[in-house]
């Protein structure tokens, strides 16, 4: 049925992954590790990486890419909607990443680039 968890077994990615049938996850998986959404990045062979900073996780995908590629850098992974971080905790591997819950301020009165003083 509808939103009913699958694991999906990925060549050379240990644990398996996570989605839910009859949502938007498999496309967040082949958006990820098949068709290379990060290959701008993930290309540029990167060196030293020490903290990632992934800002609206969703299910984990990224996390879990970027643990693969960075395996000693520390993430710290944002999803304001409750269900897909309990998926996003599911789809990171313990090493390493932080997954929290938090929601984008809403009502702002001026530009938040004032608020941050730049």
């Amino acid at each position: 049925g509808r939103r009913r968890m699958h694991t999906v077994h990925l060549a050379g990615s240990e644990p398996p992954l996570h989605v839910r049938l009859g949502s938007s996850d498999w496309y967040v998986l082949e958006e990820i590790f098949i068709r290379g959404e990060y290959a701008a990045l993930t290309d540029r062979n990167l060196e030293s990486i020490t903290n990632i900073v992934d800002l609206g996780a969703n299910i984990g995908m990224s996390v879990r890419l970027w643990q693969s590629l960075y395996p000693g850098a520390k993430i710290a992974a944002v999803e304001p909607d409750e269900d897909n971080l309990r998926i996003a905790r599911m789809n990171a591997t313990s090493d390493g990443a932080t997954l929290r819950r938090r929601f984008a301020a809403q009502g702002l009165s001026r530009p938040v680039h004032r608020g941050l003083g730049l």
